[in-house]
């Protein structure tokens, strides 16, 4: 939240620059430039907050349903090529889990819902 605020300040008082600065001068081109420079990042941000946490949620539900699975199959024999097999899954599904926790608890934590911190690592 504090980069999509920062990007507003900044496209507003490059805004206020152009538009106070004479024309044809540098500072009126260069607040320009900032203030599309600024509003294109922050227009991009607020498209890839919502990739992010679409992508996020598939990684939540993806998540629950390992946790489901694991249940399951140990409730089953599992041949040792099995237990190898669920235990990358496992690896692979917590790691993912530690990066998601890691960037929710970051500067860039709207991108990332809070519904991950409440998640368990596999066992």
């Amino acid at each position: 939240m504090i980069i999509l605020i920062s990007l507003v300040i900044i496209m507003s008082v490059s805004i206020v620059i152009a538009y106070k600065a004479e024309r044809e001068s540098a500072l009126e081109i260069t607040g320009t430039i900032i203030a599309v420079l600024a509003g294109t990042i922050c227009l991009c941000s607020i498209v890839t907050v919502f990739m992010v946490r679409a992508s996020t949620d598939i990684e939540i539900s993806h998540h629950k349903i390992m946790h489901k699975t694991i249940t399951e199959a140990r409730k089953n024999n599992l041949s040792s090529i099995e237990r190898a097999a669920l235990l990358n899954k496992i690896i692979e599904t917590n790691q993912k889990l530690i990066k998601s926790r890691y960037w929710n608890n970051s500067l860039f934590d709207i991108w990332i819902p809070d519904e991950v911190d409440q998640l368990k690592e596999l066992r």
